[in-house]
């Protein structure tokens, strides 16, 4: 584990409503660059990009050559005003082609597009896997730019928070033991909706209740 000990963490308050997730910050973070990420990590297998308030930029996408290279670009998606606390709202993002290309697997879920599903088939033209979740709806999940559909595994939803990191990284290690996206999509989906069923990250199970 590392951290940047003079960064401040960014701090949301989620609240659920009929009409979907608001979402208030409280307080920003300072932007990551190379500089901070530890020598060894830069031969990392696996990396994985999870901006929640744009604080990994672009160009980071280049500093793991090597790596299967997942992102949840959220937190590309967020603008708000000062002074604090404020309401997040929505901000369309727009990467280059270039970008995506780097991009081995990109997952977001449809709520984080306001719903936009023209968007996420816009980045699948240029990204090689793009999955997009629905919650208890299941999942899409684009390979070379054709859809695919993932069934939602039955759950009692106690706490959606993270459900979308969770399927992220469940994808994303399934992906590297297997290289087969469906069968890895369908390993996510199972854990990701294990993981509403209680309150926190105790709820995640653990790999040898997966395999069960």
């Amino acid at each position: 584990m590392a951290f940047v000990p003079t960064m401040e963490t960014p701090v949301f308050e989620n609240r659920y409503t009929p009409q979907g997730r608001v979402q208030t910050l409280h307080a920003v973070s300072s932007v990551l660059t190379i500089d901070h990420v530890p020598p060894a990590w830069r031969a990392a297998r696996i990396v994985h990009l999870a901006p929640i308030l744009a604080e990994t930029p672009e160009p980071l996408v280049d500093a793991f050559p090597g790596a299967l290279l997942g992102m949840t670009p959220q937190g590309m998606m967020r603008a708000w005003r000062a002074p604090l606390p404020a309401r997040i709202a929505y901000r369309p993002w727009t990467p280059s082609p270039r970008l995506l290309e780097r991009i081995d697997a990109l997952i977001m879920s449809i709520e984080d597009l306001q719903f936009d599903e023209e968007r996420a088939r816009s980045y699948a033209r240029h990204c090689p896997l793009v999955a997009l979740t629905r919650g208890a709806a299941g999942a899409t999940l684009f390979l070379d730019g054709q859809p695919h559909h993932i069934e939602a595994c039955p759950a009692v939803e106690r706490d959606p928070t993270g459900a979308g990191d969770v399927f992220a990284a469940a994808l994303l290690v399934r992906l590297d033991e297997t290289g087969d996206p469906l069968e890895a999509a369908h390993f996510a989906a199972c854990i990701a909706a294990r993981s509403v069923e209680g309150v926190g990250p105790g709820a995640i199970p653990w790999r040898k209740e997966i395999d069960r």
